[in-house]
């Protein structure tokens, strides 16, 4: 039977095969240079790194097995009674998975350190745990590696071995465990909002070699692989990888019929779309520069707001937090300014470029040479199609000024009519302010605050006297404890304020891109099907031509596919 696969394997799969299939094309039809000028182009997007998983948890809680049912690797090595000190890492269609070391209660402290030396760079971390839930070193890694290390918002929690627990059902024993689950994070007064599922891996690959449908089902296997889906779709990282390069890879594709008409055209078509990838690629740099400004504005905000827990009473406390809110608000405004002003100038330099591109002698003397030939009495309709098709491309060269100055006043954030309500950027800064409303206090950090805040030296008054030593040890102790609380619950405010920015953050770069990005991408796809029409009038029975819309079409289905996939598995 067929194995639950990541849609991001699925893909690499498929486009591995598409990219061979090109290579082999360009290589028949003689574009060595096209392809080398395609790696070029592809290496600039600095984008198209390895998906990494790294594996952590509890010792002997099945993280190889669970790595082995999702790739189907069987040659990795699954032994409950290796000690091992060193991270594992396999490699699966352009997926890295990094199994580190298992916590042991109380022994091979240095395990968690080799372990968080593969987090720092890995896109997910899967925390596993066996459904004897955690015990207190576990539970406290969990907790370094989710406040401390502040990874919480890229975990996936994972409870394994549920076969083991089979004298109750699967929904029933869920339902316990993360009532069990809930009492644990709730102790500490923390949420229980970390993604989680419920899995059997050995049950699954059993299923899987036996053909055995009702194994892979109580294995529940495959909500741990929607689930992965789910969080890379979230990070943005099928566009990265997937969509992004195969646009490009279509542009040359296309460059490739227009080639067999007339190299020229096609030189020209190249910089016209050169000119627009790099406005692009200026784009997507200016917005990741300004929205990490705000990210680092406010994780500053968020940290100087947590220095006065233990410190502040409620009421001072709320102040904090209601002036971040406000500090917040101004950081997103500010960013998308500069980003405005940003884009703006980049609108001017692309204009210029493309209206001096447009008035070039070359550009004009392939017109009139096209005219010429239409003019002839004993042209073909087909030749005559080809060149009407010709000329209006390079038309639409002349007047792509026009089209890129109708679109420039659709990104004025804040100047003029777009600062009304409707605007989508002035939407931006309004998500912002939900997430940083007054409603923000996270995990109910004034209670903390009003707990343990101004309540003296030791927490308890003091005797000046010898006599007393015993209630000042007491007394040292009482404190110990309450400054190791109030460190606990800096770290977590500052967890779930970075949780906040983050998500402000990719609402305003999901508004930016829907404003400026998107009509471009959308401009080089209708370039690149032009191209396809051309090649096609001018000889329906070339072979070249024929198998480049075919390829050209298999991308596109690859696009929609891409698009679709992970919605359609959810």
């Amino acid at each position: 039977m067929e194995k639950s696969n990541l849609t991001y394997v699925t893909l690499s799969q498929k486009l591995s095969k598409l990219l061979t299939k090109t290579d082999m094309l360009m290589a028949e039809a003689g574009n060595i240079d096209q392809r080398e000028a395609l790696n070029k182009e592809l290496a600039l997007l600095g984008e198209r790194t390895d998906l990494k998983l790294a594996f952590v948890g509890q010792y002997s809680s099945g993280k190889s097995t669970i790595i082995s049912a999702l790739t189907g690797n069987k040659d990795i090595k699954i032994d409950a009674n290796v000690s091992t000190d060193e991270v594992s890492s396999y490699e699966w269609h352009n997926v890295q998975l990094l199994d580190t070391p298992g916590i042991l209660a109380g022994k091979c402290e240095h395990h968690d350190e080799r372990a968080k030396e593969a987090l720092k760079s890995s896109d997910l971390i899967v925390f596993v745990i066996t459904s004897q839930l955690f015990d207190d070193v576990v539970f406290n890694n969990f907790i370094d590696i989710a406040y401390n290390q502040q990874y919480k918002d890229k975990m996936l929690l994972v409870v394994n071995k549920m076969g083991l627990d089979a004298s109750d059902s699967f929904d029933d024993l869920v339902a316990n465990y993360r009532q069990s689950l809930t009492k644990i994070f709730s102790e500490r007064e923390l949420p229980l909002d970390i993604p989680m599922v419920f899995i059997d891996a050995v049950d699954y690959i059993e299923g899987v070699d036996d053909g055995d449908e009702d194994y892979v089902r109580m294995s529940n296997f495959d909500s741990f692989v929607k689930e992965l889906d789910r969080m890379i779709e979230e990070k943005g990282v099928i566009k990265k990888q997937f969509d992004t390069p195969v646009r490009i890879i279509q542009s040359y594709l296309t460059n490739m019929a227009v080639t067999q008409i007339d190299p020229h055209l096609m030189s020209l078509m190249d910089q016209y779309t050169n000119k627009i990838r790099k406005f692009i690629r200026d784009v997507e740099r200016g917005i990741e520069i300004q929205l990490m400004d705000f990210e680092q504005n406010c994780m500053s905000e968020a940290q100087a707001v947590a220095s006065g827990i233990g410190e502040q009473d409620e009421q001072e406390f709320k102040e904090s937090v209601d002036n971040m809110s406000v500090k917040v608000n101004e950081y997103a405004q500010s960013a998308l300014t500069s980003v405005e002003e940003n884009i703006e100038r980049l609108y001017g330099e692309l204009q210029s470029e493309i209206d001096g591109f447009a008035k070039d002698d070359s550009i004009t003397v392939f017109i009139e040479s096209i005219n010429i030939k239409l003019s002839a009495p004993d042209i073909s309709i087909d030749e005559r199609v080809n060149l009407e098709n010709q000329k209006k491309i390079l038309n639409g060269f002349s007047n792509a000024g026009n089209w890129i100055g109708k679109m420039a006043p659709n990104v004025k954030f804040f100047g003029g009519p777009s600062q009304a309500s409707g605007s989508a950027l002035h939407q931006a800064v309004t998500n912002v302010g939900h997430f940083f409303g007054h409603k923000f206090q996270p995990w109910q950090a004034t209670r903390w605050a009003s707990n343990i805040g101004k309540v003296g030296k030791f927490g308890i008054p003091v005797l000046a006297t010898l006599l007393d030593a015993g209630m000042e040890i007491y007394a040292a102790k009482k404190e110990k404890e309450r400054m190791r609380k109030i460190d606990e619950m800096k770290r977590n405010f500052i967890a779930v304020t970075k949780s906040e920015i983050l998500n402000a953050k990719n609402t305003m770069r999901s508004q930016i891109e829907k404003c400026t990005i998107t009509q471009y991408d959308k401009k080089l796809r209708e370039l690149d099907n032009e191209k396809i029409a051309l090649a096609e009038s001018m000889d329906k029975n070339n072979k070249l031509m024929s198998d480049i819309k075919s390829l050209n079409d298999e991308y596109s289905e690859f696009i929609d596919f891409a698009d679709n996939a992970v919605a359609a598995k959810g």
